[in-house]
């Protein structure tokens, strides 16, 4: 692998695993083709857990899980594609492998709630997403089981609209937009990232019993804006917490640990070498001047920069607030 290649990896990496959270933390229904049915609510709800995340290994699963998020007659998957340019060099420090490593410890844990008046057709749905609680697993969430709604990190608003038909569900669209709610617990900190994705699409098939969603796929767009005054300022935390663990200035020159993720970062982020990454030095990277940038035009004439990535739930229980009236 690549010195430059793998120090992108973790911030491909991270921005990814934020766009995994994408629905779990809104504040405000969608709109358009996304608009929650108010008499959705009244119908049978059926709860899910995400049992696996997918995301593109090569340039035609990234194809095969976009969406055309701007009308323009081309599915959208910039991030994906970033992703699967990197899949041969990545070897085993693959996002992939993270996160199903993080998925089968339980560290991963999204729920989802669908409102259908039949599990396999209804002309109008809702679905509202939770973040759950973090258990301790072995094997990830499994069919049947109970999860806990992390309440603290799961606005009260995350719904909007779709239908179910022939067993294929599809909602959001266009003009759909949600929160994100990135914990930053991983970064040393308190509270969390709120994250506005715009254009968020969701589909997914109904199993033949009603107990799985398959072939699922969820797709939005980070604006520009937002990936250099939010996205970024965190990749810069990581990253700067990387060279404090293994890095160590000596007069005018920052010595890293042989080999390691630091001294990969350091080399591409640290410019003059004073073992400290500061927001410029992120800002002005080359790789992510060139990489995350906007490829579609958002609903508000911004560019944003596209992704998506497949799903597999099961069957679930947890107990949340009722849904608004």
């Amino acid at each position: 692998m690549s010195m430059r290649k793998s120090g992108w990896l973790s911030v491909a990496a991270l921005v990814a695993s934020a766009g995994f959270v994408m629905s779990c933390g809104s504040d405000s229904p969608a709109s358009n083709t996304g608009t929650v049915d108010k008499g959705a609510w009244a119908y049978p709800e059926h709860q899910f857990v995400i049992d696996e995340l997918v995301l593109p290994a090569t340039s035609q699963d990234a194809k095969d899980l976009a969406f055309d998020l701007d009308g323009n007659g081309t599915v959208d998957n910039q991030l994906g594609n970033i992703l699967a340019a990197l899949g041969p060099q990545m070897g085993s420090t693959s996002p992939q492998t993270s996160v199903d490593d993080a998925m089968k410890a339980g560290s991963i844990i999204v729920l989802m709630a669908l409102y259908a008046q039949d599990i396999q057709a209804s002309a109008s749905s809702n679905m509202w997403a939770f973040l759950g609680v973090g258990q301790t697993l072995t094997a990830g969430p499994q069919p049947g089981g109970t999860f806990t709604v992390d309440a603290a990190n799961s606005p009260a608003a995350a719904y909007f609209g779709g239908k179910i038909k022939n067993g294929g569900g599809a909602y959001g669209g266009s003009a759909a937009a949600l929160t994100l709610n990135i914990p930053l617990a991983a970064a040393g900190q308190t509270g969390s990232l709120n994250l506005a994705l715009q254009a968020v699409h969701v589909e997914f098939d109904v199993s033949a019993d009603g107990k799985s969603l398959e072939n699922g796929r969820i797709g939005g767009a980070i604006s520009e804006s937002d990936l250099n005054t939010k996205i970024l300022p965190e990749v810069q935390v990581l990253l700067q917490q990387q060279i404090e663990a293994k890095c160590t200035l000596a007069g005018a020159t920052c010595t890293c640990e042989a080999g390691s993720g630091a001294a990969t970062i350091q080399s591409m982020f640290d410019t003059n070498s004073d073992c400290s990454i500061d927001l410029a030095e992120v800002q002005n990277n080359s790789l992510l001047k060139a990489f995350l940038k906007g490829d579609v035009t958002l609903a508000n004439g911004e560019k944003g920069l596209s992704m998506a990535v497949g799903f597999h739930a099961v069957d679930a229980l947890f107990t949340h607030a009722d849904p608004p009236k």
